[in-house]
């Protein structure tokens, strides 16, 4: 079971991530304006991470493999980091996954 970290900047926005057992940073949301806002963001990545179709794996301009995380309406709710290969990706898609199952929230 993983865990979501939400975290406040100085400038008045929010992100979370989602970390796996271990501890890895395995998905980073983008920055919200509100506290709430982040919050449902980590209520969408919980609705919709055991959705295999909710991701889309995505290669960098460097070549790097990553995946996004998509909500039924289609806007991003998380992205991976980068992965060398597509196997890789593959796994950490499989980490969100299993991380984001019963994955408490922490606030910072």
């Amino acid at each position: 079971m993983g865990t979501f970290v939400m975290s406040g900047a100085i400038s008045g926005g929010f992100l979370f991530t989602l970390h796996a057992d271990e501890g890895d940073v395995v998905l980073i949301s983008e920055w919200y304006t509100a506290r709430g806002s982040c919050k449902n963001g980590v209520d969408a990545v919980r609705l919709n991470a055991q959705d295999r179709k909710r991701y889309r794996q995505r290669v960098s301009d460097e070549g790097c493999f990553y995946f996004v995380l998509t909500a039924a309406n289609g806007k991003t709710v998380g992205v991976s980091s980068m992965f060398s290969s597509e196997q890789a990706c593959e796994l950490g898609i499989f980490q969100v996954m299993r991380a984001a199952l019963g994955a408490g929230l922490l606030e910072r």
